[in-house]
């Protein structure tokens, strides 16, 4: 009976074993940038043993300017991230990137992933987080017993901002509206043929940047500003998203732009994701 006993004993202790190890979950992967955690891990995964995170993430943390083709199912995908003179370019299941025209070798190849559901699909080109810290200057950790991935990035603080849309326009001018506040009304220079950069107007303390992308040959454009970022010893970085069409491209042209605005007494330096020649300031 003891014999019977003990063996039953050890299959129970051999078997909880077993199961603790079977019904232990692996800690979710989360990821800050200096002291800021993502709210969610939508947009970030692991896929052998590399941490990835959607284009459009690493844009709004690393203060870029992100434009990426909405990708179909079974597409490859590709995207183009810009911060000021600096410009990266990317394809799926390729493990290199064109940084300023040069092919820099990336830790692993992007590839498409669906964050979508049964009624609404939704696919992501994502990108080797560990490349795109060592292409912004920054630096990454990994704490494999927490989970955890940690970004450190050159000291920055998040500056709010306000939207504004297109109000009136007259010969030379274009007027828009803060949404907060009708009565709040800034005018910018506007020429023939502007559609690409970004103009800036320096208002009772505050700058008003027009960001322009160009003119595009379909409808279905969409431009959305994501974050303001001061850093010490710089300026502000404006990051923001360009979303493509899906489907078949329209007739027409379209041109894609937002207008914000934020507190800039000293009239520090703009940043975004096109080269310098391409900016206009004005003091109003």
């Amino acid at each position: 009976m003891n014999r019977i006993l003990r063996k039953s004993i050890l299959f129970l202790l051999m078997f909880s074993m077993l199961g603790f190890g079977f019904l232990k979950k692996e800690q979710p992967i989360q990821v800050k940038f200096n002291d800021e955690f993502l709210p969610s891990s939508a947009g970030v995964m692991l896929k052998d043993g590399d941490v990835f995170m959607s284009y459009r993430l690493v844009g709004k943390y690393f203060g870029a300017m992100t434009e990426g083709r909405r990708t179909l199912k079974n597409q490859k995908g590709e995207c183009t991230i810009s911060q000021g003179d600096l410009r990266i370019e990317m394809k799926g299941e390729v493990a290199e990137a064109k940084v300023n025209g040069k092919t820099v070798e990336l830790n692993a190849a992007p590839f498409v992933e669906d964050f979508g559901d049964e009624k609404r699909r939704k696919y992501e080109l994502m990108l080797p987080l560990e490349s795109m810290a060592k292409i912004f200057s920054s630096e990454m950790q990994w704490d494999k017993k927490t989970n955890i991935v940690s970004i450190t990035t050159p000291k920055r603080k998040i500056i709010p901002f306000d939207t504004y849309h297109k109000g009136e326009s007259f010969p030379g001018h274009i007027e828009v509206r803060a949404q907060n506040n009708k009565k709040e009304k800034i005018s910018f220079l506007r020429s023939e043929g502007d559609t690409y950069g970004y103009d800036i107007v320096h208002h009772k303390g505050r700058s008003y940047v027009w960001v322009k992308f160009g003119s595009r040959p379909s409808g279905g454009y969409s431009a959305v500003p994501q974050r303001v970022y001061f850093v010490e010893g710089k300026g502000y970085y404006i990051a923001s998203t360009l979303y493509e069409p899906y489907g078949n491209v329209t007739m027409g042209f379209t041109d894609p732009d937002f207008v914000i605005g934020f507190e800039n007494k000293e009239k520090l330096p703009i940043f975004f994701g096109v080269p310098a020649e391409n900016v206009s300031v004005k003091d109003r």
